[in-house]
């Protein structure tokens, strides 16, 4: 195997890990525990990772590089697009499974009395007055976990879509995709349609966005061959 065709073999493996995900959340009555995602997150990083330095190790121009280190980028950003979507709509782990679509026994008005909060901050305040070690696994997805989800956003929007490019732009981006998702989970009925899973989808990743903006940091990216 030539050293030039190795990346895009990793790269190859990284689809079918994402092919295999996809796969076993639409199957029915096959749950895909959380620590075996992030495993194969994780080892999907790894490939790239190396494809990226395996292929930059090969170029001298400085255009190229930018171009192949944004391929990497992209592909990450459909692996980490399609996880959160599966995530979001499909993933039995989470109680979630879009319901009218495949046969929900559940009407609006039962979604809308049980899983429904349009309050702001509301299930934020309960979540950590009711703080305790038993719930702990709760309080990481409902608060951690909302606040990790939109924040890769933060780091791939401004990559790869520099016409957002100051932070009012992107405000307004990922406050619109938060309430776009919110709104869908509560037409399908996956998951619940909760007002603060906007605010603390959206922080996460303006919180991202800010960061990667610093100017130590910029450089940091620069030496990467990636604009930000």
């Amino acid at each position: 195997m030539t050293r030039k065709l190795l990346p895009y073999v990793l790269y190859a493996f990284c689809f079918l890990l994402l092919l295999f995900i996809i796969i076993i959340d639409v199957l029915p009555a096959i749950i895909l525990p959380t620590t075996i995602r992030l495993a194969f997150s994780a080892l999907t990083l790894l490939f790239v990772l190396a494809a990226t330095i395996i292929n930059l190790s090969c170029l001298k121009n400085e255009e190229e590089k930018e171009k192949t280190v944004k391929l990497s980028t992209w592909i990450l950003f459909l692996f980490y697009l399609t996880n959160l979507i599966l995530l979001l709509f499909f993933d039995r782990s989470y109680g979630r499974m879009a319901t009218p679509i495949l046969n929900s026994t559940m009407d609006y008005g039962t979604y809308y009395g049980w899983r429904t909060n349009l309050i702001p901050f509301k299930s934020i305040i309960e979540q950590f007055e009711n703080f305790s070690i038993s719930n702990a696994r709760d309080f990481i997805v409902n608060i951690l976990g909302n606040l990790a989800a939109f924040a890769p956003m933060g780091l791939f929007v401004p990559i790869l879509f520099q016409r957002i490019n100051n932070l009012l732009r992107f405000i307004v981006l990922i406050i619109s995709m938060t309430v776009f998702v919110e709104l869908m989970q509560f037409i399908t009925m996956a998951g619940s349609a909760d007002i603060d899973d906007v605010i603390l989808n959206s922080v996460g990743a303006i919180i991202i966005y800010v960061t990667i903006q610093i100017k130590f940091v910029k450089g940091v990216f620069c030496k990467l061959h990636l604009k930000v």
